[in-house]
């Protein structure tokens, strides 16, 4: 009886380990290459012959580590999505900055286009000079295909 269940509970971990392998296994280590490289790779079409009845496999772009988008928590405060659109070859964030202080500041705003369950489509960045005091609009557009559900996700400013 003990054997039984010594042999069970390897067994049990034997299959853990291996949907874990198997999960793993799909995942890609992201490499530092510069926003044109992710923007080429979400760019990228569907896969030809894709219907719409169909689920067309989209090429996951490369992100750059998260460490490495500069996030500013003060400036990131100051910056707001207000529109988050289809366009007709992707997608657009658009919004504000806004400047409290008393010199004119610079904002570079990242935003990730993601599907509705949280996977990184596309992702675009945008700067904007706002005067002291004042507010500036900025937008975001990116060219990809955009699945209905399609989210913006300020990611970080700076």
């Amino acid at each position: 009886m003990r054997e039984t269940k010594h042999k069970a509970r390897a067994g049990a971990a034997v299959g853990i380990a291996l949907l874990a392998l198997a999960a793993l296994s799909g995942c890609r280590q992201p490499h530092n290459g510069d926003s044109q490289d992710v923007q080429a790779a979400a760019a990228a079409p569907p896969e030809a012959g894709a219907s719409s009845g169909e689920i067309a496999v989209l090429e996951q772009p490369t992100l750059p580590p998260p460490s490495s988008v500069a996030n500013d928590q003060e400036k990131r405060k100051q910056v707001t999505i207000g529109t988050c659109e289809a366009t007709k070859d992707g997608w657009r964030a658009a919004g504000t900055a806004v400047n409290p202080g008393d010199r004119e500041a610079d904002y570079r705003i990242v935003v990730y286009f993601t599907s509705a369950k949280a996977t990184v489509l596309a992702l675009g960045d945008t700067a904007v000079n706002v005067k002291a005091g004042q507010s500036g609009a900025w937008e975001v557009r990116q060219a990809f295909h955009a699945p209905q559900g399609t989210l913006c996700v300020l990611r970080g400013v700076s």
